[in-house]
C-alpha cells in the first residue's frame, strides 16, 4: 500500500475530513507539514474540502525568515492560498519559549480559523512525534488524561484539530518526498539539545531502542492508544455524573454543584468531573494538575464554610452552603 493510500484510509477510518470542510495546514517549511500539504491537496476534491496554508515565523532562528520565503514560493507552485504571521517581539520572552512558541502559534491558527471562516486545522505530527511525545509526558509524571499525547481528532476552544499522519512514520514521510522529489527546509533547532523534546529524540530514545527495545516506538505508541480509549470512558462517566448530582452549569461564567453528592462519587470520576467543569468555565482544563486537584479535594473535606481556592489561571473555587461554586476571579 503507498503513502497516500494509507493516509487516505487513515482519514477515513477516523472520520478526519468531512464533506465541506474547510481546512487550515500549519506550515513551517520543514518535511512534515509540506508533505501533508501536498497530500492534502491531492485529497481535497474526494474529501469535497477546501485548503488553505498557514505559516507563523516565529523569529528565532536567522534562517526564519528564508523559511518564510521558501513556504510562501511552495504555496504559490501548490496554487494555494497562504496566511503568514510573525513574532514581533520573540526574543525578549522570557521562560520557556517552547511553551510560549506554541501557544503563539495556536494563537494563530484560531484567529486566521476565524477569520477565513475556517472550521479545521490539521497539523503533521507523525508516529515519532506520538512516542516522543508520550516519553516526554511519563518522564514529567503526567497521568492517564496526558499520556494519551496526540489524538487524531481532538477540539480546542471550539476548534478541530486533525493530525492524519498519525499512523506514519518520520522515515514514511522523507521517503514520500524523496521518491516524489518534493523539496522542504530543515530546522536546525530540531537538533538543538537544550530543547527537552531534542534531548529524547537524539538521546534517549536512540538508547531505549539500542539498549532496552528496539521497538520502543510502537510500544508507546500503543501505550498512547491504550490510554486514549480508557480516558475516554472516564470522561463519558464523569459526564454523566454530573447530570447524576444535579450539577449547574453556566458555560463560560460559572458552575455549581452539592459537595454530598459529589463526595459519593469515585475518585477518579471526581477528578475528571472537575477538569470539565473547569473546561465549562474557562474554555479549557489544560492547566488543571494533580497539586490543583488536591487543594480542591482537601477543600472539599477539611474546609470551613466560605473557604476559597485561588487557581493560578483565572478561576477561583468557593465553598458555599453546602455546595462548590467555581467561577471566574473577578
Amino acid at each position: 500500500m503507498n503513502f497516500q493510500t494509507r493516509i487516505k484510509q487513515y482519514i477515513q477510518t477516523n472520520n478526519l475530513i468531512r464533506k465541506g470542510d474547510r481546512i487550515l495546514v500549519g506550515i513551517s517549511g520543514g518535511a512534515d507539514s509540506v508533505a501533508l500539504a501536498c497530500l492534502l491537496k491531492e485529497l481535497r476534491h474526494h474529501f469535497a474540502a477546501e485548503i488553505m496554508l498557514a505559516h507563523y515565523n516565529h523569529k528565532l532562528r536567522k534562517e526564519a525568515d528564508t523559511d518564510e520565503k521558501f513556504v510562501r514560493s511552495f504555496a504559490e507552485s501548490l496554487n494555494l492560498p497562504l496566511v503568514v504571521d510573525c513574532w514581533r517581539n520573540a526574543r525578549q520572552v522570557k521562560g520557556s519559549i517552547e511553551e510560549k512558541a506554541r501557544l503563539r502559534r495556536l494563537s494563530f491558527f484560531r484567529k486566521t480559523v476565524q477569520k477565513q471562516k475556517l472550521n479545521v486545522v490539521a497539523l503533521a505530527h507523525h508516529k515519532n512525534d506520538q512516542a516522543e511525545t508520550v516519553l516526554m509526558r511519563l518522564l514529567r509524571g503526567s497521568g492517564l488524561k496526558g499520556t494519551r499525547a496526540m489524538l487524531p481528532d481532538s477540539a480546542m476552544e471550539g476548534i478541530r484539530f486533525i493530525r492524519p499522519f498519525l499512523d506514519v512514520t518520520r522515515e514514511d514521510i522523507e521517503k514520500f518526498l524523496k521518491t516524489k522529489k518534493i523539496q522542504y527546509r530543515e530546522d536546525q533547532s530540531n537538533f538543538d539539545p537544550k530543547f527537552f523534546r531534542n534531548k529524547i529524540r537524539h538521546e534517549l530514545m536512540p538508547l531505549l531502542e539500542k539498549e532496552y527495545n528496539k521497538g520502543i516506538q510502537s510500544v508507546l505508541c500503543g501505550y498512547a492508544d491504550n490510554a486514549a480509549r480508557d480516558y475516554a470512558y472516564i470522561e463519558e462517566q464523569a459526564t454523566k455524573a454530573l447530570k447524576k448530582i444535579g450539577a449547574e452549569i453556566v458555560e463560560g461564567q460559572k458552575a455549581r454543584f452539592s459537595v454530598s453528592s459529589f463526595k459519593r462519587l469515585p475518585e477518579t470520576i471526581q477528578c475528571e468531573c472537575l477538569r470539565q467543569l473547569m473546561a465549562a468555565v474557562k474554555g479549557h482544563g489544560r492547566q488543571l494538575n494533580a497539586v490543583h486537584i488536591k487543594e480542591i479535594t482537601d477543600l472539599l473535606a477539611n474546609r470551613p464554610e466560605g473557604a476559597v481556592v485561588d487557581l493560578p489561571f483565572g478561576v477561583r473555587i468557593k465553598k458555599d452552603r453546602g455546595h462548590v461554586v467555581i467561577d471566574k476571579k473577578a
